[in-house]
Order: C-alpha cells, then structure tokens, then sequence
C-alpha cells in the first residue's frame, strides 16, 4: 500500500494529460485507486466496471491542444486474480461502441493500453480510426514508432528506464513516407562517403582491396545522388494539402547520472523510509 502510494503521488507529480488503468495499478485494490487523492489523477480505461455494471473511470478523455481535439482512450489489459469489486469487461465489445461514437467528433484519436501486442495489432486492423497506440507489453520492451496497418504504435520498455519522445506531424491523413526526413538522412551519407573517398585519395593507398573499397564508395555515392534527385522533384511537386502524415520517434537511455526530480525524490525516499521502519 504504501508503494501504491507512492506510485499515485509521483503520477500526480509529472501531471499526465491522462494515465491509462494497468493491472499492477489495480495491484492495492479499488480501495487505494478510489481515495479523493487517487481520483484527482486523469485515469482512462474503458473496460474496467464495477460490479453493478458501471464503469469505474472514463472510457476516454477529450483534449483540446492548440486546433486539434483529441481522444484519449484507455484499455486495461488482462488481470490475474482479479479482487472483488470490479470487473474487466471484452475489450472488442466496449471499443464497437465507443470508437463510432468519437471519431466524427476529434480530429485524433490515440489509444493507451496495456494489451498484449497481439492483441493490438488487432485493434489495429479492426479499428483505424485509431492513429496512434501507446502500448506496454512488457515483454517487447522499447518499440520505435512502428507503422501497423494504418496505425502508429510505441512503446517504452518498463520501470522507467527510457523516455519515449515521439513527434507527429498531423495534417489530416493517413501516415505516409516523411520525404524531408529521408532526404536529410541521405545528405548525411553522401557526405559521409565523401569523407570516405578524400581519406582514401589522401593516403594514397594502392592495391586491389583499395580499388575495390574506392569503387564501391563511388557506386554507393552514385545511387544516393539519384535518389536525393528523386526526392528533391517529388518534394517539389507535392503540395502542402497532399502531404501525409508524418512522425518521428526517439527513445533517451535513463541513466543514474541524471539529476533526480527533487519532488519525485522526496515521495520515493519517503516511501522506503517508511516500508523501513514497518520492519
């Protein structure tokens, strides 16, 4: 309890737009989840009920940022010895009803859930209304954006050792190739390979495996010209209300070495004192 505690403080701390329901959120208990403090938290998960039949959170929540309206919905996946006092009710059945229900009303609808990616990858078929998924199946740890079907899915790997960033360029439609980035990624190589090619004519060096290392360099650097020519006529010719969709993602190791929140700290040194002296 006093973990649970603990967990639900430091949420509080980092001021999420909105916190899906996972299964070790539910591991104290509804009791802990129900405390005045606990509810003050934007918790999402549409499947989770009480066993009168009403739902214990809300099934999603609506967020205005700048124009775009977006839809946050939460999906609480399997739980294990499931405690009396609430019910985790058909994922599938509660996202037909609520799915049809919010699209025409947002300009974005992204999914949190704790499903399995096998299950996800369901979701994604079945439902591409939803842009983006945020999953946590622990046991495929980080998950770069990934494109499955129409939807974009990531993920962090679990407690707490990366930080997922990820960047979205929204214009209406379906995720498409960001040609700018690939573009920029290819200027990188050639430049790089032109390093390779001065080296190689500075020192001099002769001999067969020199050759072949120099012609290899020159027909890399001759595909990529023709492609970044490729790129710069198609970057020309589209225009801005043909531009897909876009994003980029990035995961940040989470080393020690970074200076500790010092309100976070707090809660966590708090915690551990106090499990301490229950011993």
């Amino acid at each position: 309890m006093i973990t649970a505690r603990a967990i639900i403080d430091a949420y509080g701390k980092m001021e999420y737009d909105a916190i899906a329901v996972g299964p070790q959120d539910l591991a104290a208990g509804i009791s802990l989840i129900n405390h005045p403090d606990s509810r003050a938290l934007p918790w999402v998960s549409a499947n989770i009920y009480n066993e009168d039949g009403t739902r214990l959170f809300p099934p999603y929540l609506s967020i205005k940022k700048g124009i775009l309206k977006f839809a946050i919905v939460g999906l609480t996946g399997n739980i294990r010895n499931e405690r009396q006092g609430f019910v985790v009710a058909d994922w599938q059945k509660e996202l037909m009803e609520i799915i049809p229900s919010i699209s025409a009303s947002h300009d974005l609808i992204i999914l949190l859930s704790t499903l399995s990616n096998r299950d996800l990858a369901i979701v994604t078929k079945r439902f591409p209304e939803i842009m983006i998924t945020i999953g946590a199946d622990r046991r495929k740890g980080n998950i770069s954006g990934t494109l499955i079907h129409s939807t974009l899915l990531a993920q962090t790997a679990g407690q707490g050792k990366y930080l997922g960033q990820l960047s979205v360029v929204w214009r209406y439609r379906q995720w498409g190739e960001d040609l700018h980035k690939e573009l920029g990624k290819l200027r990188k190589r050639q430049l790089s390979i032109k390093r390779q090619l001065a080296q190689l004519n500075k020192t001099g060096a002769t001999g067969t495996a020199s050759q072949k290392q120099t012609n290899v360099l020159e027909q890399k650097q001759d595909q990529i010209s023709e492609r970044i020519s490729q790129l710069e006529i198609m970057i020309n010719e589209r225009k801005d209300g043909e531009l897909p969709s876009s994003f980029s993602s990035v995961l940040i190791p989470l080393k020690s070495a970074i200076p500790e929140d010092p309100g976070i700290r707090d809660i966590i040194y708090s915690a551990k004192n106090r499990i301490q002296n229950l011993k």
